[in-house]
């Protein structure tokens, strides 16, 4: 259990991944400065059932544009630490076809991560700040989100490309990893502890990077099968799997994490689907 006096300042918190990271780190015994866009948001996080045992706990900030210089020059001071999950998502548009899925989307998100992480690292060495940095890298982040009241929000980012093909969609070839959201937040929070060394690199992928996209058809079938035969999930797409290798077996060494299997994921993000309406 964390020291209730460490405050932590948390991203992006009303979206997919940071919100789950929030919870996380509240149940860990955190204090939390969560930022978020506007006042709404704000709302949206308290009226979470997950967040309710935790408000005395919760305080936030606006940061209406995270892309803005210096955008959180204000918001962290006096924390403790910073977890910084958000990223600004751009506008895609259609989804690529199979001949430009990877070119399209795949190689420009991988070379994103490259900068990001080559940019942080050049910052450490030439600024050596007071301050330690480790680094999350992800798969595909899958999982109910908690704060999404539609279907489409729901679907909206990864979680739309684990039940795209569920839904009559095609995409891929996707490459084999995906990853849970609670075991993500669970990393980010982790890797706080203090007894965890700064600059390392933390990889969050699950069984051992077999994902199979299209093992996702017999996943519904066999958890939802009253859903399948009302048509909500059709089975009609197609989502071709890339087969990367990528080991996690040192983040969980070092951060005590394991990480539900990809049916596991499935199961929940196909059941919120069928709970929520249009």
């Amino acid at each position: 259990m964390a020291d209730i006096s460490q405050l932590v300042l948390i991203t992006g918190t009303t979206d997919f991944i940071c919100f789950r990271t929030l919870i996380e780190a509240l149940k860990a015994g955190y204090r939390v400065r969560a930022a978020v866009r506007n006042e709404k948001g704000i709302r949206k996080v308290k009226a979470a059932a997950s967040a309710q045992p935790y408000l005395n706990q919760l305080s936030f900030v606006l940061v209406p544009n995270i892309l803005k210089y210096n955008a959180y020059s204000e918001e962290v001071r006096g924390v403790d630490y910073i977890l910084h999950p958000a990223s600004p998502i751009p506008n895609l548009g259609p989804m690529p076809s199979e001949e430009t899925y990877d070119k399209v989307l795949v190689q420009p998100a991988g070379a994103g991560k490259v900068a990001a992480l080559n940019a942080t690292q050049q910052y450490v060495r030439t600024q050596k700040p007071h301050f330690e940095v480790n680094y999350v890298d992800l798969a595909f982040v899958i999982g109910r989100h908690e704060l999404a009241v539609t279907k489409a929000e729901a679907m909206a980012g990864t979680n739309g490309t684990a039940l795209g093909h569920v839904l009559g969609n095609t995409g891929g070839p996707t490459p084999s990893t995906s990853v849970p959201v609670d075991g993500v937040a669970k990393m980010h929070v982790h890797a706080l502890d203090p007894k965890v060394a700064g600059e390392q690199f933390f990889l969050g992928v699950s069984d051992r990077s077999s994902t199979n996209w299209e093992d996702a058809f017999k996943i519904v079938k066999k958890y939802l099968p009253e859903a399948v035969e009302k048509g909500v999930f059709p089975l009609s797409g197609s989502h071709p799997t890339k087969r990367l290798l990528f080991d996690s077996e040192y983040t969980k060494r070092i951060l005590g994490n394991e990480f539900a299997s990809f049916e596991e994921q499935i199961k929940s993000v196909a059941k919120q689907y069928r709970e929520l309406g249009n």
